[in-house]
């Protein structure tokens, strides 16, 4: 599945790569009817947080993998907590803050899920290319 359709996928539809759409009809078909069920995610380890090249304490974009809950909420805070600024989702599936991160180079990373269920990550640094993993998954 492509995270992005190319004009839109409306309603309950989505885009898929080449090889998965070839697999199925003939790329000519160009749109094809299907089904589809969501099911449990079998992944029980905590989820992974990694920043984006680029990112540091003055344009911040993370992205969470391995979750188990499809994420409906990022937020990030640079003082342990008391405040907290939501970040927005990018179509390329990393969440930003445009104004960073206040000068903190360390911070604390809220994830809720679509089921309410959050997870709280402290220690997250604000530099390019780091992971963190989070101490649970939903």
């Amino acid at each position: 599945i492509v995270d992005e359709c190319p004009g839109g996928c409306a309603g309950k539809t989505f885009d898929l790569f080449p090889t998965a759409f070839s697999s199925l009809a003939l790329p000519s078909a160009g749109e094809i009817p299907i089904t589809w069920d969501y099911i449990t995610c079998p992944i029980t380890t905590p989820f992974v947080l990694r920043t984006k090249g680029g990112s540091s304490q003055y344009w911040f974009a993370i992205q969470v993998y391995n979750a188990n809950q499809a994420i409906t909420k990022l937020e990030v805070s640079g003082d342990d907590g008391k405040t907290w600024k939501s970040a927005v989702r990018q179509t390329y599936n990393y969440w930003l803050l445009a104004s960073g991160t206040d000068g903190k180079t360390t911070v604390q990373i809220r994830v809720t899920a679509k089921s309410g269920k959050v997870v709280v990550t402290k220690g997250v640094p604000t530099a390019e290319g780091k992971t963190v993993t989070a101490a649970s998954n939903f």
